[in-house]
């Protein structure tokens, strides 16, 4: 299906390039980039044969760049094979960046990612679009087999469908109501919105915790085994613990899915089959520093009758607590956002500090049902 795809790519290309094609675009030359001028005298980037961190400049020659590679010019196809970048009978070569390239910057002066601009680039693995970019044509990122996180502004008016096939770890930072949360959703990708902490998704090991790191250089717990009393350590391999659990988004299924916090049933759905703090224990201390009890952190937790939590905890997820045998918990004033159900079928608790006020007010109360 993918070689199909890239097959029709280069047809289309190539039946509008017999159309509409003047053969007298010239490809100049200004250090590691090859561009051509457009109508209104800017320069569209054709090749940059940059290796590792590449700095798209604002001018060539005097020339503000508005393009990295083309998207809708009528000479695409025979510009990009004049380059290189396609072979004879339609083959892909590579894209209009050095497949090398391993970080990104682009100027505010680009208006356009054009097709294959940044396609089977292997090493890059974050860029960030800036604003007055408004299209992101065919394959522009695709086969970027390690790009985790792109940054898409508000700009963003037209994406092509297969932009980023191939991309198999991405997560797209969008404005959220903007054209690119749209075209996310309608293409079932990971995406998130400015401020959400990202964590990275390899789970790491230290003692008898599991976690991830978050993008603000925090360790978020996801898993922890043992017995007797639990401390929850301030630090995990130096990494200050900011988390027990994630909050509830596609990146958090995932993870809790490798961590065997989550398993298929039988008709390969996803089920709870442990809390993220599972085991013998007898009872926990957190660490000031923690900021979330995430989704089912707790979760039937029969031996944890009573807990504190630090003065830092603003939020506490989904089925956090739930049906765990607490009878007392503390709530620091700081506490923000209790999700629903976070303390659904804690039949046996019925004090603690704040509780009487908070609970009546959140749709996760105590409630038994």
């Amino acid at each position: 299906m993918k070689k199909l795809t890239v097959c029709l790519l280069v047809l289309l290309l190539l039946a509008f390039a017999c159309v509409c094609a003047s053969a007298d675009t010239e490809i100049l030359q200004s250090g590691d980039f090859r561009y051509i001028l457009l109508e209104d005298g800017s320069a569209a980037i054709i090749t940059a044969e940059t290796e590792g961190a590449l700095v798209i400049p604002a001018e060539l020659d005097g020339h503000p760049v508005t393009s990295i590679g083309l998207d809708k010019h009528p000479d695409t196809y025979l510009l990009y094979k004049d380059a290189g970048l396609f072979g004879d009978g339609g083959t892909i070569l590579r894209g209009v960046v050095n497949k090398n390239c391993t970080s990104l910057s682009i100027p505010d002066s680009v208006t356009t990612i054009g097709v294959c601009a940044f396609m089977n680039c292997v090493n890059l693995k974050e860029a960030s679009v800036p604003e007055g970019v408004t299209a992101i044509g065919n394959a522009a990122f695709r086969d970027c087999g390690s790009l985790e996180i792109v940054t898409l502004p508000e700009s963003v008016e037209a994406i092509a469908k297969n932009a980023f096939d191939g991309c198999e770890a991405l997560i797209l930072v969008v404005p959220p109501d903007s054209f690119s949360d749209e075209y996310c959703q309608q293409k079932h990708l990971h995406h998130r919105y400015p401020g959400q902490l990202l964590p990275e998704t390899t789970l790491r090991q230290s003692g008898i915790y599991q976690y991830v790191l978050m993008e603000d250089g925090t360790a978020a717990i996801i898993t922890a085994d043992g017995e007797g009393e639990l401390v929850i350590p301030a630090e995990l391999d130096g990494y200050p613990v900011s988390r027990i659990g994630l909050e509830v988004s596609d990146i958090q299924e995932e993870i809790y899915f490798a961590a065997n916090i989550y398993i298929l049933d039988d008709d390969d759905e996803l089920t709870i089959d442990r809390s993220v703090i599972d085991g013998n224990f007898t009872g926990v201390i957190l660490p000031e520093g923690i900021t979330v009890i995430g989704a089912e952190a707790f979760c039937v937790c029969d031996w944890l009758t009573e807990i504190t939590l630090p003065e830092s905890v603003t939020y506490i997820g989904e089925y956090a607590f739930y049906q765990s045998g607490l009878t007392a918990i503390t709530l620091p004033d700081g506490v923000e956002t209790v999700e629903e159900r976070a303390f659904r079928k804690c039949s046996s608790l019925s004090s603690g500090r704040r509780a009487p006020q908070l609970f009546p007010h959140h749709p996760g109360g105590c409630g038994n049902s």
